[in-house]
């Protein structure tokens, strides 16, 4: 499903993950060292491969847009989303995708 000008919640990978844009454009909020944050820009047709435990907060920019994301663990975790305060909310494991 499209979407547009939306973002998920602050989180980080545990392992590297592979994203393409297909329609529209991947918009990446990476939190600095000392506060603030940064905002990076993908636009169609780009694949990129980023590293792991880098807090980021992923999003969509004003069009509609559709990014495909292939996760990986060595483990059972895959990513861990976090509260408002970076707290840790909880892990997402390989588990949770086979009950969707």
């Amino acid at each position: 499903m499209p979407v547009r000008d939306s973002q998920c919640v602050y989180h980080r990978h545990i392992r590297c993950t592979t994203t393409t844009v297909l329609e529209g454009e991947l918009r990446v909020w990476e939190q600095l060292d000392g506060g603030g944050e940064v905002v990076k820009v993908k636009s169609v047709g780009s694949c990129s491969r980023d590293g792991e435990n880098e807090v980021h907060m992923e999003g969509s920019g004003d069009d509609d847009a559709i990014i495909v994301f292939a996760m990986r663990t060595d483990g059972e975790v895959i990513y861990e989303p976090f509260n408002d305060d970076l707290t840790l909310r909880r892990a997402i494991t390989v588990k949770d995708f086979h009950r969707d």
